[in-house]
């Protein structure tokens, strides 16, 4: 299989410039917008067993609609783009942040922090439901972190286009599934039990049926 690595996406308007991180979904890059010379987020997901043209046009039309919501709590989708072997790339806008799964395994969050972080989550969702959309494959990997605003846990939501693609069956590693669900103890880095509380899953909060306010 290709990798992106130093190398160029989407009619080599794309070029990474290396991993930024692992995501449940795929991998994450540094990239330069060839048209615009900015930096942008590259997402490479993984293969996809039965990917369509639909999937991608579905993607694409998710990153339409947020494209009006005009929140810094909500990543921008630049486009979507497909790739070798089965893969989809999403470039999304570039932010000086951490991924929540990063956090994971290090020092504890106090639970102020952590709730703060829920809180937040939770209001970027709504936002998205408003438009009339769900996340559709949230994890610890889709928050990222800011400094923002002065606060080190500002959040922005990422991989809001994801939602279209996901019934194209990715080949998503086992060895991923410990970013999911997004509750404070996966936000804790504790292992995963059968007694989360749902009222704080934001994972299920996320599968509500979206409500697109009229205008």
């Amino acid at each position: 299989r290709q990798t992106p690595d130093e190398t160029s996406v989407g009619s080599q308007r794309f070029r990474t410039l290396g991993r930024r991180w692992t995501h449940p979904l795929g991998d994450v890059f540094n990239a330069v917008d060839g048209n615009t010379g900015n930096r942008v987020v590259l997402t490479l997901l993984h293969p996809a067993r039965r990917l369509t043209a639909g999937h991608i046009d579905a993607a694409r039309a998710t990153a339409n609609v947020l494209g009006g919501v005009t929140d810094s709590a909500i990543n921008r989708v630049i486009k979507v783009l497909p790739y070798a072997d089965d893969r989809v790339a999403v470039v999304t806008e570039f932010l000086h942040a951490t991924a929540l799964s990063q956090q994971l395994g290090r020092k504890a969050l106090p639970s102020a922090r952590v709730f703060s972080i829920l809180r937040q989550i939770v209001r970027a969702l709504g936002l998205a439901h408003r438009a009339g959309v769900s996340h559709g494959a949230l994890s610890v990997g889709s928050v990222l972190l800011t400094g923002a605003q002065g606060r080190p846990d500002t959040v922005v939501i990422t991989d809001f286009a994801m939602q279209g693609l996901m019934s194209a069956d990715l080949e998503v590693p086992d060895s991923d599934a410990g970013q999911h669900p997004v509750t404070p103890e996966r936000i804790l880095g504790l292992s995963r039990t059968e007694k989360e509380d749902p009222m704080f899953n934001a994972s299920s909060i996320d599968k509500a049926e979206p409500k697109r306010q009229r205008p």
